[in-house]
């Protein structure tokens, strides 16, 4: 049972140069989105990112219930602050104090990205804010999902990509399953086999019940990309074992042959999905990482990148 001592705290850390203040967005599809923006201290407007979130359920800081200690838009809002930099970081619909709970049964990921749109209006609206200087970051299926707003809002001043896919779903979850069978030492090469031989009728199956897995096994993110004009950071771990790493350098390729030059993009490497130091980089080792915190030189690159792009 959770506690109320268990509940994280979105306040910012004592001596902090940046404020943390809690917000809710209503959205017109009748529910509301929590969350906290964090920013600089002062009277100046400023510049703003807004995360988006990974698959499965996520508070505002994507804390992982399995990797204690984990929080990666906490971070990278710790980092951007002391930068001179907002960042708005939303608890998922139905998820923390965000309501809605009981849109996502049927929610896609092109629902989320309407989310997305309802955050980016509220930030427009502040007069604290650089509506002019705003910021899309995507960690997972948020990398996925960033490329689909900005794509259709030329107003998003950049995106950053973390770990974002260039491949189908459908591609990325056989990927993910023959991986996680390949762990299993104990299997023989043909048991391997005859295991994945049933991988793809079981995804069409969940797929014709749940919405979420329908819309991203067929979503194909290099479509999008090529439709981005504005400048992108795309971020990779060189262990990442859900979104492989050469994922990057064909997004990277596929946004630059449709013409855009504004395009950068960095592999770390020993560093997994998570952004966390790992020579390894599979799941099941998560845990036992023995620092949580995404590496530092990923948090520099970001801020130093958005820097040099918000002049």
């Amino acid at each position: 049972v959770k506690t109320a001592a268990d509940k994280p705290s979105y306040a910012a850390p004592a001596g902090a140069p940046y404020t943390a203040e809690d917000i809710v967005v209503n959205t017109e599809a009748g529910f509301q989105l929590a969350g906290t923006l964090t920013r600089p201290r002062g009277t100046a407007k400023v510049p703003l990112v807004i995360t988006i979130s990974g698959s499965g359920e996520q508070e505002r800081d994507s804390r992982l219930a399995t990797v204690q200690g984990y929080a990666i838009f906490r971070d990278i809002a710790d980092t951007l602050g002391r930068r001179g930099i907002a960042v708005l970081r939303m608890d998922d619909r139905g998820v923390g104090a965000s309501t809605g709970r009981e849109t996502r049964t049927v929610a896609t990921s092109a629902d989320y990205a309407n989310d997305v749109k309802e955050v980016l209006k509220y930030a427009r609206s502040r007069q604290d804010i650089d509506a002019t200087r705003i910021v899309l970051l995507g960690h997972s299926e948020g990398g996925m999902i960033a490329p689909m707003v900005a794509s259709q809002d030329r107003g998003v001043r950049a995106i950053v990509l973390m770990a974002g896919p260039a491949y189908s779903g459908r591609r990325v979850m056989m990927f993910q399953n023959q991986d996680n069978v390949n762990q299993v030492k104990s299997l023989t090469n043909a048991q391997r086999d005859s295991i994945m031989k049933m991988v793809p009728g079981a995804l069409d199956s969940i797929g014709r019940t749940n919405p979420w897995i329908a819309f991203f096994m067929q979503h194909d993110p290099l479509k999008v990309a090529r439709l981005i004009a504005q400048p992108v950071l795309i971020l990779q771990g060189e262990t990442d074992h859900q979104v492989t790493p050469e994922q990057a350098d064909t997004l990277y390729a596929t946004f630059r042959t449709a013409g855009n030059t504004a395009v950068t993009m960095k592999k770390f490497p020993a560093t997994d999905h998570l952004f966390l130091m790992d020579s390894v980089g599979v799941p099941s080792g998560y845990a036992a990482l023995s620092d949580k915190h995404v590496r530092r030189p990923v948090l520099g690159f970001i801020a130093d990148w958005l820097n040099s792009t918000l002049k």
